[in-house]
């Protein structure tokens, strides 16, 4: 078990309650669902995507769902000039000159350097990353999130209000079917 210990320490001091789930290596939410056995929909994926190819920000979405580009930038730019925006929006509006206009998934080789934890199992902490975090309106309806935290052999499980309690986060819709 590898996970992250500043993942741990940043856990322990919001005093998030979670359960650790040890499981053989995955490296997609897809492949941990088959694993555990669950149906996809259980299972939530986090990526880290960059808008206008610089600043970052954290997507997640159930593991049966694709993020959809043009619905995701919909929600970032609704967020970011929304009248009673708050400060992130405003400082987000700010780095972007504007709105988010592209979107990329992160480069691995820049995962490796910026992001707490391996590639492919970045935790969604948006207060431990400092990224904004978009949540996908599906995910929330679980009553546990199973999570990524940072090793491809260990996931967290929390309780969706634990979660909602705890961590800053932006909901809409984005997720498209799996092809």
């Amino acid at each position: 078990m590898s996970i992250p210990k500043k993942l741990l320490n940043y856990l322990q001091a919001k005093k998030i309650k979670y359960e650790l789930l040890q499981h053989k290596t995955v490296y997609t939410a897809f492949d941990l669902a088959q694993t555990l056995r669950l149906k996809p929909r259980e299972v939530v994926k986090s990526l880290v995507v960059r808008l206008n190819d610089k600043e970052p920000v954290l997507v997640m979405l159930t593991a049966d769902k694709n993020l959809d580009k043009k619905k995701f930038l919909n929600v970032v730019n609704a967020w970011l000039t929304h009248k009673k925006a708050p400060p992130a929006a405003v400082l987000l509006r700010e780095k972007l000159r504007g709105k988010a206009r592209t979107l990329a998934f992160a480069k691995e080789k820049w995962m490796r350097e910026k992001v707490l934890g391996k590639p492919g199992a970045t935790p969604p902490f948006a207060g431990l990353l400092k990224m904004p975090l978009f949540i996908d309106k599906q995910a929330l309806t679980l009553k546990k999130l199973l999570l990524n935290s940072g090793d491809y052999e260990t996931s967290l499980i929390l309780n969706v209000a634990e979660f909602k309690k705890h961590e800053p986060f932006i909901e809409g819709r984005f997720g498209m079917v799996r092809k």
